[in-house]
């Protein structure tokens, strides 16, 4: 169990520090590289380059903002256990968690280990350690039955059954990057068919 927990720590490291590296990079240079490979396309394929292009932009983008709402409802309900369970620090503890839940994973252990540690140091805390467990338990349980399906089923145009079914096959496959890019990835590909089967559909027609 020591080295599979190690392992997912590291995990979790690792995308803590190549994510935001990679982002930079992209805001940085993504036009100039948006600009370099739309440059090599042939002409006859120009326009479905530029249209593919505009519709993994604008998907990658309402990707970005169910995340965030995911957080915020993640972070919400986090908060409200916390503040029921009358844990010290409730909205620091679930806005953090709220947060941290974009990495798969890192969301329930950064509620879980601050509220317990805090219970357990504050004289005043009334809530046992295991209400804390069931809480977050219950808050990823949600997050991952309803709140994910739903919102990345809307975000990136896919059915609620396949966000979740690329989910699981992505953490089951690839581990923690695995489910962080199975849906934009999922939602890419579906772009991409979309578009050729409507360019073949022109050319034949």
């Amino acid at each position: 169990y020591v080295p599979h927990l190690l392992s997912n720590v590291f995990s979790v490291l690792e995308l803590l520090l190549v994510v935001p590296f990679t982002v930079f990079f992209l805001l940085k240079d993504g036009p100039s590289i948006k600009r370099f490979l739309l440059q090599q396309v042939p002409n006859r394929y120009f326009d479905l380059a530029v249209n593919l292009t505009h519709r993994i932009q604008s998907q990658s983008s309402s990707y970005v903002r169910g995340l965030l709402l995911e957080s915020l409802l993640v972070a919400l309900l986090a908060v409200t256990g916390l503040s029921l369970l009358r844990v010290p620090y409730a909205v620091v503890i679930g806005v953090v968690a709220g947060l941290a839940n974009m990495i798969p994973y890192l969301g329930p252990v950064c509620g879980t280990v601050p509220a317990l540690i805090i219970t357990w140091m504050s004289p005043h805390a009334a809530a046992p350690w295991w209400s804390i467990l069931l809480l977050f338990w219950l808050v990823q349980l949600i997050d991952n039955n309803l709140f994910q399906p739903m919102i990345f089923s809307r975000t990136v145009n896919l059915h609620p059954i396949l966000v979740l079914f690329s989910l699981v096959l992505g953490g089951t496959w690839f581990g923690l990057w695995g489910m962080l890019f199975a849906v934009p990835l999922t939602g890419v590909a579906n772009v991409i068919f979309q578009e050729i089967g409507k360019e073949l559909r022109c050319r034949l027609a």
